[in-house]
C-alpha cells in the first residue's frame, strides 16, 4: 500500500533452512540482541531499566519468568522512541504482546494486537490475556467466530474487537492461463504441520476407506507426527497412495496446488483446546481453483461455502470425508466449478489488498495513523 514500516523481531530466523519471504523484508527486520545476556551486565543503564521493569512485572503478574520480557522492553524502548515509532501492531497475543504491554507501560507507546488462533483459544494464567487485550487501543481477529468467542470471554473489550481476515496475494496462486499438466493420477494435496490440530490421522483413514479409487494423497509440511504418520500409512496398506513429502517452498506447494485435483484440510480441536481459525492453506488452495474438503470448525465456514466452493463435513467425521472426497475426485465438472467460484470468492474476501486496507482503516479510526504516509 506505499507504507514502510520498521519490523522488529524478537528472534532470528537467520537458521531455518526453507526462506518464506523475500529478502529485502529480511534485510530491514531488526532482531533483538541477545538481551538476557545484557541484561546481566548489573551496571549498565539497560540492566537498571531492565531490573526496574522486571520488579513491576513480578508485581503485576507474580511470575518469575518476566526476566526477558523485561529486557526485551528495555531494549525495544528506548529505541523505538529515538526513531520516532508512534505505535506497534503486534501479531499473535503471545510472547510479543507481553513485551509491548510493558513497553507501553514504561515508555508510553501504544499498540494494538491481531490475535489469530492458539494464542486465545488455549488460554492459561500465564497468558495475562485479560490485561493485553484491555491496554491495547484495539484488537484485530481473523474471523467472525473468534470476535464472537473474544467477546464472550473478554466482554470489558469488547467494544475494540475486530475481524480483520489474513490476507494473500491471490494472484500468485492463480492458476496460469497455460494450465499445468495434471498429476498422473486424481491427487488430493493437503498442507499444514504434521500436528494434531491438522487432522492427518483422520485424513488417512479417510483414504483407506477410498481403496476402489485410483488416487494420489499428497501430505505436504514436517513436525512431531511425521513417525506416527508414516506408521499409519504403513499399517492400512497405503504405501503407493499416500505420500508424506516433508516440507516444501511456497513455490512448490503452489505447483502441487495447480497440479491436483481437489484439497483437504481435515482440520479438529486438539485435547488441549487448539485448533486452526483461519488456514491460509484454504485461501491459497482457493486462489489456486482448488475446490475445497475441510471441517466445520472456527472460521473454516466463513471460507468455505458448503456446495459452492467445497465441502465440509464434521470433525473425526472420517466416513464422511472419505464421501466427500470420494465426491470431488469423480465428479470432475462439479469440482471444477466449485474451483473457480473458491477462487472468485478468495479475490474479493482474502485478497491481501483488500484486508490490508481494512486494517488501515482502523489505524486510521483509533488515531494509530494520519493521512500522511511515511
Amino acid at each position: 500500500m506505499g507504507y514502510e514500516f520498521p519490523v522488529y523481531s524478537l528472534t532470528s530466523v537467520a537458521g531455518e533452512k526453507t526462506k518464506h519471504f523475500e529478502e529485502g523484508l529480511y534485510a530491514r527486520t531488526q532482531t533483538l540482541p541477545d538481551v538476557e545476556a545484557w541484561a546481566k551486565k548489573w551496571w549498565t543503564p539497560f540492566s537498571f531499566r531492565s531490573r526496574k521493569i522486571k520488579k513491576e512485572i513480578f508485581s503485576a503478574w507474580g511470575v518469575e519468568g518476566g526476566r526477558r520480557r523485561a529486557a526485551e522492553a528495555a531494549w525495544l524502548g528506548p529505541r523505538l522512541r529515538d526513531a520516532g515509532v508512534r505505535h506497534l501492531h503486534i501479531h499473535f497475543a503471545g510472547r510479543a504482546a507481553r513485551t509491548a504491554f510493558w513497553v507501553w507501560r514504561h515508555y508510553g507507546i501504544p499498540y494494538s494486537i491481531t490475535a489469530h488462533a492458539n494464542d486465545f483459544f488455549v488460554d492459561s494464567p500465564g497468558l495475562f490475556l485479560g490485561d493485553l487485550f484491555r491496554e491495547a487501543k484495539f484488537v484485530v481477529t481473523v474471523s467472525d467466530f473468534s470476535v464472537r468467542q473474544l467477546c464472550g470471554r473478554f466482554p470489558e473489550s469488547a467494544e475494540k474487537m475486530h475481524r480483520v481476515y489474513n490476507g494473500i496475494d491471490t494472484a500468485s496462486f492463480a492458476k496460469p492461463v497455460a494450465e499445468k499438466e495434471k498429476m498422473s493420477r486424481p491427487s488430493i494435496v493437503s498442507v499444514g504441520r504434521y500436528i494434531e490440530k491438522k487432522g492427518y490421522s483422520d485424513l488417512i483413514q479417510a483414504c483407506a476407506l477410498l481403496g476402489d479409487l485410483d488416487f494420489d494423497c499428497y501430505l505436504i509440511g514436517e513436525g512431531a507426527g511425521e513417525s506416527a504418520m508414516r506408521e499409519q500409512i504403513m499399517r492400512l496398506g497405503l504405501g503407493g497412495k499416500v505420500h508424506v513429502t516433508g516440507p516444501k517452498s511456497e513455490g512448490q506447494i503452489r505447483d502441487f496446488l495447480h497440479q491436483a485435483s481437489v484439497f483437504a484440510l481435515a482440520c479438529c480441536t486438539e485435547s488441549d483446546g487448539g485448533m486452526d481459525n483461519l488456514p491460509t492453506v484454504i485461501m491459497e488452495a482457493m486462489a489456486a481453483e482448488l475446490p475445497v474438503v475441510s471441517t466445520r470448525l472456527a472460521g473454516v465456514p466463513e471460507m468455505v461455502e458448503e456446495g459452492k466452493t467445497g465441502l465440509l463435513v464434521e470433525e473425526h467425521g472420517v466416513p464422511a470425508l472419505a464421501g466427500a472426497l470420494r465426491e470431488m475426485l469423480q465428479d470432475r465438472a462439479k469440482a471444477e466449478a466449485m474451483g473457480k467460484e473458491g477462487a472468485a470468492v478468495a479475490r474479493v474476501r482474502f485478497d491481501s489488498k483488500a484486508t490490508s486496507a481494512e486494517l488501515e482503516r482502523l489505524f486510521f479510526q483509533y488515531g494509530v495513523m494520519d493521512e500522511r504516509r511515511q
